[in-house]
């Protein structure tokens, strides 16, 4: 099975794409001075960019599972949810109430979504066609693509850590 991670941090990677299935780690917004609507959108953003990084979309997403700091929250939170999702393609979704890692953090939006295959082969072909000159340095000095930050890329061969298929 084809196995992509992207978006890489320390502890995580905040996508994976396994065969035709996208799995995302918590989205949060970066200005926690907003309020829960705000900070929705900010997170729902982030949320369709690593689903287009995957080939997929909103309008494929299966599950969505929603964290709320205070479940009060929940009536402001589903305005700007009932703006992003696509009416016609309603996910599954769970919204609980729970504590936050940083206290100014109001919600946090976790998507498994499909892809089709179409997409699976352009994702790994554009994965494997790197380009030259989109590689950056982190400070533990390894390169890293900028592009695709996929395990399949050629320029990978430098974070063996991050391959699927080690």
């Amino acid at each position: 099975m084809l196995i992509d991670r992207y978006e890489l941090e320390a502890l995580l990677a905040n996508v994976v794409a396994a065969g035709d299935r996208v799995f995302t780690a918590g989205a949060i917004a970066d200005d926690t001075s907003l309020d829960v609507a705000g900070q929705t959108r900010q997170a729902l953003a982030d949320v369709d960019k690593y689903l287009a990084l995957c080939g997929s979309n909103k309008r494929q997403v299966l599950m969505a599972v929603i964290w709320l700091a205070d479940i009060r929250l929940r009536d402001e939170m589903n305005g700007a949810w009932i703006e992003w999702v696509d009416p016609a393609q309603l996910p599954a979704r769970a919204c609980i109430e729970a504590k936050m890692a940083h206290p100014r953090c109001l919600v946090e939006i976790a998507i498994i979504a499909a892809r089709s295959r179409a997409s699976l082969h352009t994702t790994a072909r554009a994965a494997l066609d790197c380009l030259p000159g989109t590689y950056t340095v982190p400070s533990s000095g390894a390169s890293q693509c900028t592009t695709y930050h996929s395990n399949r890329c050629k320029c990978r061969s430098l974070q063996p850590s991050a391959r699927a298929d080690r």
